[in-house]
Formats: structure tokens, sequence, C-alpha cells
């Protein structure tokens, strides 16, 4: 039996399909393609280093991922209104997907968009060849990516750099880890339960550096001089774990990251399907509007409304008009040819068009403006507490962001004690007199001594005390790494 399946569908009255592959996602990491002159050369490197044996070892024999890729174009009748027989001058590509999802192989799913977009643009570009017909291409499908993930950065805005948080918080991945959001019921250990303290109320922009306190898949947050070194070794490993990735297509997501969700079951809300469009040759007429939480919240997904546990997407796309442009040939001869032009609506994300003499000759320049779009107007649900989410919470307190984290009793808000503007932001969002302190979590006893003097104590005392439900008061250490706020000009740190 097959649980999950892919499909197309279209009107033949209206289009002809000329070509269609279906891609095995496998056989673009076999030894073949990523061989000299291969499809995937530029990723034999990366996935050659021995850190990387196991993702390689994954992706070469062990997804079961495809995608679905078809050309279509108008049916003559379609095309001309009066039933005579002519060349299509535009068509589409189609690809359909559903990428492998394991909370903590955001990395795996980079390799497949890069190895798509790849096969879909030589694709393109022999179906163009064969037909005489411009294509258009339209992504879509399940990403099982967050819009500010590392997967979703790449395919809106062309690229994602090789230290990019995801490459290493997913480096300890391998085949057969087990997911604790799959089955809701199981028991966690309790150094699970503890690493798992990171729902997110806001994130920063999935591109910034990964702070210093970072310190891999199970790592926690700390300002300590330990971690500081820690953190200094591990610049190089970033870099072996990512790859830089890049494709020159203008993909604009068809809702402009406005959806709140397309997932909503128990445990988990997100948004995880996109439809893509090529935005410097179709522009977006109408969205289909999503419902609101209200109306799936009583119940979940799926429910006798809404039949699946994902919503479905629709809207509708149109060509952007075409003007007289000229080619000119190495000849020195010119000929007459059309572009798409761009208007505001094909490109409300401000992507951007192609240059005279090409329809997708420019198409590069506006990639980064198209994401984040209005990513951050958003509204966003809470992510769940998961391991696998701890560098989406490094990231934003690097930032300045808070995150509500779980305790013993209840959640309580936090930022990084050595940013001025994320503590500034939590005593704003708790309505906190500036004359009362907040207290410091530290990721190891080990730590206090770098913010306070624990010279008076007993041997083991604080061992014994920690990790428990009670705050300890010492002297500030004159060189402690936080911002003078946090103690409310006191010289005490607890």
């Amino acid at each position: 039996t097959v649980k999950e399946g892919e499909a197309i569908f279209f009107r033949k009255n209206k289009w002809k399909e000329v070509g269609n592959m279906d891609l095995e996602m496998r056989r673009c990491f076999s030894k073949d393609s990523l061989a000299p002159g291969g499809a995937h050369q530029h990723l034999a490197q990366f996935l050659a280093r021995p850190c990387n044996a196991e993702l390689a070892r994954i992706v070469s024999t062990k997804l079961t991922t495809v995608a679905q890729i078809s050309c279509l174009v108008p049916t003559p009748t379609a095309a001309t209104g009066d039933g005579a027989v002519h060349t299509p001058r535009r068509g589409v590509v189609v690809v359909n997907t559903h990428l492998f999802f394991h909370p903590g192989a955001s990395h795996i799913r980079l390799l497949l968009l890069s190895a798509i977009l790849t096969e879909v643009k030589e694709a393109r570009s022999r179906w163009e060849r064969e037909t005489g017909a411009e294509l258009a291409i339209v992504f879509a499908g399940d990403f099982n990516s967050e819009p500010d993930t590392g997967a979703i950065e790449f395919v809106a805005s062309g690229q994602v750099s090789k230290v990019h948080p995801e490459w290493l918080a997913a480096a300890g991945f391998a085949w057969g880890d087990g997911d604790p959001q799959e089955d809701a019921s199981a028991p966690e250990s309790v150094e699970e339960t503890s690493d798992a303290a990171t729902t997110l109320l806001q994130t920063s922009h999935p591109s910034a550096e990964l702070p210093p306190s970072f310190t891999g898949k199970q790592g926690g947050m700390s300002l300590g001089e330990d971690h500081r070194r820690q953190a200094a070794a591990a610049g190089a490993e970033r870099e072996e774990h990512g790859v830089d990735l890049m494709h020159n297509l203008a993909l604009a997501s068809a809702d402009a990251f406005e959806s709140s969700f397309t997932n909503y079951v128990q445990g988990y809300i997100g948004c995880l399907d996109y439809i893509f469009y090529e935005a410097n040759m179709l522009g977006v007429s109408q969205v289909v509007p999503l419902p609101q939480e209200k109306e799936v919240a009583p119940t979940a997904l799926p429910s006798e409304r809404f039949p699946s546990d994902h919503l479905s997407l629709c809207c509708d796309l149109h060509w952007l008009p075409v003007l007289p442009a000229t080619l000119h040939h190495p000849d020195g001869t010119h000929a007459s040819s059309t572009q798409p032009v761009p208007k505001e609506h094909g490109t409300q994300q401000g992507g951007a068009g192609g240059g005279v003499g090409g329809r997708r000759g420019g198409a590069a320049e506006g990639l980064a403006a198209r994401y984040p779009g209005r990513l951050k107007d958003r509204i966003r649900l809470p992510h769940p507490a998961s391991p696998h989410l701890i560098h989406k919470a490094v990231c934003a307190l690097q930032a300045g962001m808070l995150v509500a984290v779980p305790t013993d009793t209840v959640y309580g808000l936090c930022a990084a004690a050595d940013n001025a503007q994320g503590v500034a932001r939590l005593f704003e969002v708790k309505g906190r007199s500036k004359c009362k302190a907040i207290a410091v979590c530290l990721a190891s006893v080990d730590e206090i001594g770098t913010f306070g003097d624990t010279a008076g104590l007993p041997a083991g005392l604080l061992e014994a005390l920690l990790p428990g439900p009670m705050t300890i008061l010492l002297k500030r250490m004159p060189s402690a790494p936080v911002c003078e706020a946090l103690t409310a000009g006191l010289d005490t740190f607890g």
C-alpha cells in the first residue's frame, strides 16, 4: 500500500502535456550524478567530507522522495480561441513534490530542493528547444518546511549560506533517529525534556549568524568562557557541515508568506505547503483565503469540514504582458523578440523581471527582495518545544528577540543576558520595573563563577543545590558578561 503520493491534474481541453518526468531523488546523489560533468557535481565535494558520510548515505540510498515535473502548453483552441492550429508561445513547467520529513533533517530538504531546481532548469531548457514555447515554472507541494527555514529561504531568495545555522543543527542526524513528536504518548527522557524547552514567540531572520553560545545538536545557551572557546573552534566545523547553494530562478510565494498555517494537528501548527511561481513571467490574480485558526481549532485537522491534516492552497495565476525587445546576436545582427514586463501585481514581493534582451536575464537582481518579503508581518503561532528547534531559539536570542521556555511551574520569557535590546524588550513585555533585577539561567554550575563570586561558598554546595527550584544570589563579578540593565544597577547577581 502507498500511504502518501503525488499527482498533477490538468484539463485536457485546455492543456497538452508535451513532456513529463518522475524524478527519484536519490538518483540525483548517485556516483554518476556527482561525478565530473554530472548534473549535481557541485555537491560532490560537500558530500565526500568525512563528517557528511551518513548524510551522503541517506540521500543516495535511503530516501524515497520523488518530484513530478510536467510540461504543459495550451491546446491550440485554448491558446487562440479560433480553433486554428498555432504553435504555442507560452507554457508552464509544473513541479510537485512532498519532501522528506524529520524535524532534525532540515539539511536533507535543502539538498533535495537544490537537486530538484537543477533538474527543473535542465528539463525546462530541453522542452523549450523542443516546443519553441517560453515556459514558466510553477513549483508546489508539501515542503515540510516553515517559511523561516533554510529550505524556503533557498527557494525564495535564490541562495543559502554554508554557515546557515541549520547545517550544523542537523549535522548529528542519522537514519533511524526517532521523532518524539510522532508519538505524543511516548515518554521522553529527562534530558530530552530539558533540552526541548524552546517554544518561540518570535524568531529572527534565518540567515543570522550562529551565536557564540551554540554548541551543537543538543547544545544549550550560555555566556560562559568555556562555551566561547568552544564556539571559536566551531567556526570551521560550521563550514564543514554546510555548502553554499544558489539558483537564479525568480520564484515567489503566491501568498507572500502571509499564511499562518497550512497544517494544524495535535502537537504541531505550522505552514508547510507552498505555491511558488516564476515572478518574472507570471503574476497572482487572486489567492483563496485559508480558514482562520478559530475555524479549525475546535477539532484540529482532519475534520468533517477539512478532510486532510493539510489545508488546500488555491490561487489564480496570469501571464505578465510582453513587449518587444531586441536580441543582439554575436554576428552583429538583430532580431525582434518579446519579453514579459513585470507589473506590481506580478511581483508582489519585489521580484525582478528579465532585462532587455531576455526574459530571465535579470532574474537574479531582485531575488533577495522577495524573501523575506512580508514574512515578519505574518501572524505566527508558537512552535512546539523540540530539541530540533534549539537553533531557532538561539538565533532569536542573539537577534534581541524573546523566547518562552517551560519551567517547573509556568512558561517564562527570556532574553540573552548580554543583549541590551533583548533585555530592554523583556522589561517592556513583562511590564517589569527597571528597578527590579532579573535572574539569569546558565547551562552548568561550572559557569556560575564567571558571573558571581563563589570564593566564600563551601565546596559542593552549588552542585548540591543546582539544578533546582531556587535562585542563588552572589556578588556580581566586575567582568560578568551581562548588560547593566539586567541587574538594575545592583552589585549582586542572581
